[in-house]
């Protein structure tokens, strides 16, 4: 309905205030609308009789061109219609509000009526009195005339030119009742005609006094009636107070009496509507009760109850123009009163003005403690603002046995017992929804279990997430959990617009937007899109030296694209924080994680530099430095910057990145940390997979969505596939990654899966985000080995942080590669020059036996007498004579039993006595030729010496089996497979527990016979 209808029907009502307060809020969306601006200007100097709607005036003229004209000729018309004080009020409050009021120019008579006097104007149908009247009475009309004093030319304000001023209608009617000649009789003539008569007159008395006492009863009928609809009124005014609106019920007992005594009266029907109201926008209906209270309520609403009805019922229906007009229209009639207050208070929390709806809940429970509806408002401003302090105040107040009452705070900003594992499973019943009908009930509930579901170890729950949001989608803390559930399901751009809306709007506190800015970037870099996050991180200071050309325009280009992509920081969040607590540094460290798998370590460096002087922080900053300065490539730096940390704890982790980037895996997993960074993990994890120890490798990692990609990679490396590793390369592969710390776990993975063409576009990506990173250079190395190009795979190499070319540990590295490839004659030659490199490394004269037990072993029985001739004496290499001796027992049959190895045998344990490697392998020689026995007592003492060793518990398990002692066999296989051997020793331990289930079965067999 036009707002200019709306206000001519109150018009028509007689209510002159609600019209013209219609007009003002129609005008200021519509300024265009002349008709109502007239209607307006007319409605005020007419049927406004008192001051107090200037500043409604005054805000309906703003804009207009020609508003100090009009406020000049609006002080004009209400000064000649006797309303002076009006017109001063107008004119003070326009001076106030800086507003030119432009008093128009005294007009001339003659300019307004040109041509003469104007002419005599009589009402139309209406004849010339003088022409119908006697000659006495004519004249006597003149002199009459003559008296009267001449009236002033000109019109008031807003008439039409110089027109005279038209006569009355009602003054004409008036005197011709006058000039009637009508002959009234007198007194003796009624009597006349009309004799007295006594009896009459005692009747007349009689219905008189009759009369007079039906009349007073009625008075004190009425009287009474007002006073039993009074306490009424105040009866259920102060049930409203206490009344608890989620309970049918307590509805239901307060107006049970209203219904019964006065079901139609408009006071009980609008107070009836408002309870049910404030009912029906927390429910989660189809809107027919909203409909039907609408419907009931009408346009023509009295007390501040009705009106405070349609504009909750407004609100809740998003018709804010419907809603803003009855909400205004309480304020100005009933200014303070608790309706009154909680529909602004309502229409400001739907619009997400949540300090003009603070102010307003709180008004009311200052005035009105009990009203429970106020205090259930307040909690849902808590969840929006997610304020917990004001949550918890209001939680404890609460009254009423409702579903406000069980819900409990929700924080997904919290750690829980540990990530989710891939296979956590919650009970059903825990997922079942409440059995609530509230909107905000049901949206935190649902949230409330999510998160709860999250912290004890499983996944988010989809469904329930979906319930939070579409029940109150500007629940910015239901935002973040579906951005951190879309992370859970690999959708990076879903998961980045719900951590934007999140922060979008800018009326919550502070340490919420922090918050966002840890969990949401560290989420984003989890799921390998570190691109996305850079708008959800905390501002820094900018930096101009970050933007010079200091890298033949490559550093510059990186600058700007990172400029670009922060410029889509919402414009509350663009400045940086004043403050500098533990959440503002959480943030900037969240930044440089990811700055730094962007591969922009200069601004990363930059954005750490913030926490150096910040106490407490200046260690884990430094940390962090380490770990940007290895992705940059600056070896010295890191090394530097190590040197400086304090904490022993993090000088440890340091000490591990950087171990892991140059090679020294013993270094990796020496420090044994505590820290739950995902960092910490992986590292860890790829010290034990280097040493071949895959299932402390698989230990180290946990079920962090972060910890994936290198969950593959050791999957790969060990050779130990799940069902799901193909489904989840190709899930990464849509993610579209570009953090450098996936993209080369995933390359490995590749690489250790021999996929070296899906390898080379990981590690060429991760090239292209950071050329200096030393990972990504010795694997992009290793690619052009295998493809033979040397050239490249040298200038690979020498930014690995490994040596050179002919570095032996680099060779030696390069000769497992080739083994795991079966590439036996260049792992023989990579082993044979690390040895003659370094003739002390008993890993490279291992690698050789191993070269050339799997390739060439004739070629190694003749070859390595050779190299054994060249050690000396000496004993710092008898390790290194040991091991080849080891491996020339080896080649000549000593695992098969063959009596040419066990001069080998015996100069090796000559060498390092009894040393766990070299007495298992003197078991192996007499298993093999059945000495039961000997094999027993060298396997145990390998044992004693060395617990982790494979082929002692397979020798043990292999005697007891043979023994029948298939407890004793079962025990060790059990170790055996809790070792998580490599080839062969796991073959070997199935096939030995395939022999040991088929003598179970023959067992049991003789058993029953």
């Amino acid at each position: 309905m036009d707002f200019l209808h709306r206000a001519k029907k109150a018009l028509d009502r007689g209510d002159a205030v609600r019209g013209l307060v219609q007009l003002v809020e129609g005008l200021r969306r519509n300024p265009e609308r002349d008709d109502a601006l007239d209607l307006l200007l007319y409605v005020y100097t007419r049927q406004i009789d008192h001051p107090g709607v200037e500043s409604d005036v005054l805000r309906a003229l703003e804009g207009n061109p020609a508003r100090g004209e009009l406020l000049g000729l609006l002080e004009v018309e209400l000064r000649e219609r006797g309303k002076a004080s009006m017109a001063r009020a107008l004119v003070l409050l326009a001076r106030e509000q800086g507003v030119e009021v432009v008093v128009p120019r005294e007009e001339i008579a003659e300019a307004e009526v040109p041509g003469g006097e104007p002419e005599e104007l009589n009402d139309e149908g209406l004849e010339s009195d003088t022409a119908m009247k006697p000659d006495g009475l004519a004249a006597e009309d003149e002199a009459s005339q003559r008296q009267k004093p001449a009236k002033e030319e000109g019109g008031a304000v807003g008439a039409r030119g110089g027109e005279a001023k038209r006569p009355d209608p009602v003054d004409v009617q008036r005197a011709r009742v006058m000039r009637r000649e009508v002959g009234l009789p007198t007194t003796d003539e009624i009597e006349r005609r009309h004799p007295r008569r006594v009896g009459k007159r005692r009747v007349a008395l009689i219905g008189v006094l009759i009369v007079v006492v039906v009349v007073a009863g009625m008075s004190a009928w009425a009287g009474w009636d007002h006073a039993r609809r009074a306490r009424l009124i105040a009866g259920i005014d102060g049930e409203l107070v206490r009344l608890n609106h989620l309970d049918d019920g307590a509805l239901d007992e307060v107006l049970a009496m209203a219904r019964r005594s006065d079901r139609q009266g408009r006071e009980v029907v609008e107070r009836e509507a408002f309870a049910r109201a404030l009912r029906a926008i927390e429910s989660d209906d189809d809107g027919n009760e909203r409909a039907s209270l609408r419907d009931r309520l009408g346009e023509e609403v009295s007390t501040e109850w009705g009106m405070a009805a349609r504009s909750l019922l407004a609100s809740s229906s998003a018709q804010w123009e419907e809603a803003t007009e009855y909400a205004v229209l309480a304020e100005r009639t009933h200014p303070g009163r608790l309706a009154t207050l909680y529909a602004r208070g309502r229409l400001c929390e739907a619009r997400r003005q949540w300090s003009c709806a603070q102010g307003a809940y709180q008004r009311v429970l200052g005035e009105h403690e009990r009203f429970e509806a106020a205090r259930t408002a307040m909690m849902r401003l808590a969840a929006h603002r997610y304020d917990r302090e004001l949550w918890n105040h209001h939680r404890a107040g609460l009254s009423g046995d409702h579903c406000y009452s069980t819900l409990s705070w929700v924080n997904p900003f919290e750690e829980g017992e540990g990530a989710p594992a891939a296979d956590a499973t919650v009970p059903e019943g825990e997922l079942e929804e409440p059995e609530v009908t509230e909107s905000f009930c049901r949206a935190f509930g649902a949230l409330s279990k999510s998160v709860e579901m999250h912290r004890r170890g499983g996944a988010w729950n989809a469904s329930q997430v979906e319930v939070a949001l579409g029940r109150a989608p500007v629940l910015a803390v239901a935002q973040v959990v579906a951005g951190l559930a879309s992370v859970d399901d690999y959708d990076p751009e879903a998961a980045r617009d719900f951590f934007s809306g999140a922060l979008s709007d800018p009326s919550l506190r502070p340490g919420f937007y922090r918050q966002v800015q840890i969990v949401g970037p560290e989420a984003l870099v989890a799921v390998g899109r570190p691109d996305l996050a850079l708008s959800l991180t905390v501002a820094v200071r900018a930096n101009p030296a970050l933007l010079a050309d200091t890298d033949g325009g490559e550093a510059q280009a990186r600058a700007a694209a990172i400029e670009r992509r922060e410029a889509a920081r919402p414009e509350h969040l663009s400045s940086p924080p004043e403050e500098r607590g533990e959440l503002e540094a959480r943030a900037l460290l969240a930044r440089a994680r990811v700055l730094r798998e962007l591969g922009a370590t200069e601004h990363a460096v930059h954005t750490l530099e913030a926490l150096l002087g910040l106490e407490g922080w200046a260690d884990r900053a430094r940390l962090e430095l380490v770990r940007v300065h290895v992705v940059g490539g600056r070896q010295r730096v890191a090394k530097l910057t190590a040197g400086h940390i304090q904490d022993d704890d993090l000088q440890g982790r340091a000490d591990a990145a950087l171990a892991l980037a140059t090679g020294d895996f013993e270094q990796v997993v020496e420090h044994r940390s505590e820290a739950a960074h995902w960092d910490d993990r992986r590292s860890r994890a790829l010290g034990y997979l280097a040493l071949k120890r895959g299932r402390d490798a698989a230990a180290a990692l946990n079920g962090e969505l972060a910890l994936e990609p290198t969950r593959l990679r050791v999957y790969a490396r060990l050779g130990e596939l799940p069902e799901s590793f193909e489904a989840s390369m190709e899930r990464w592969n849509q993610v579209d990654l570009r953090g450098v710390s996936h993209l080369v776990d995933l390359g490995a993975a590749a690489f250790w899966r021999r996929n070296l063409e899906l390898a080379r576009d990981y590690f060429e990506r991760a090239y292209e985000i950071a050329p200096d990173h030393p990972e990504v250079n010795w694997h992009l190395g290793l690619i052009a080995r295998l493809e033979d190009s040397s050239a490249r795979a040298r200038s690979y190499f020498r930014k690995s942080w490994r040596g050179d070319e002919n570095d032996a540990s680099l060779l030696i590295e390069l000769g497992r590669v080739h083994l795991d490839f079966e590439r036996y004659e260049m792992a023989r030659e990579a082993f044979l020059l690390a040895v003659l490199r370094d003739r002390r490394s008993v890993a490279a004269v291992a690698g050789l036996g191993r070269a050339y037990d799997l390739g060439d072993p004739a070629r190694g029985r003749r070859d390595l007498p050779q190299l054994l001739r060249e050690y000396s004496n000496s004993p710092r290499y008898a390790p290194a004579v040991a091991e080849m001796n080891k491996w020339l027992a080896i080649l000549h049959g000593a695992r098969v039993g063959d009596e040419a190895a066990a001069p080998f045998l015996a100069r090796a344990r000559q060498e390092v006595g009894d040393r766990a490697d070299v007495l298992a392998e003197l078991g192996l020689f007499h298993l093999a030729r059945g000495e039961g026995s000997l094999a027993r007592e060298h396997f145990a003492l390998a044992l004693q010496k060395n617990p982790t060793l494979p082929a002692p518990h397979w020798g043990l398990a292999r005697l007891a089996l043979d023994d029948g002692e298939r407890e004793r066999a079962a025990t060790h296989l059990d170790r055996l497979e809790a070792l998580g051997a490599s080839p062969p020793w796991t073959q070997r331990a199935e096939e030995l527990r395939r022999e040991f289930a088929l003598a179970g079965e023959s067992g049991s067999a003789e058993e029953r016979e």
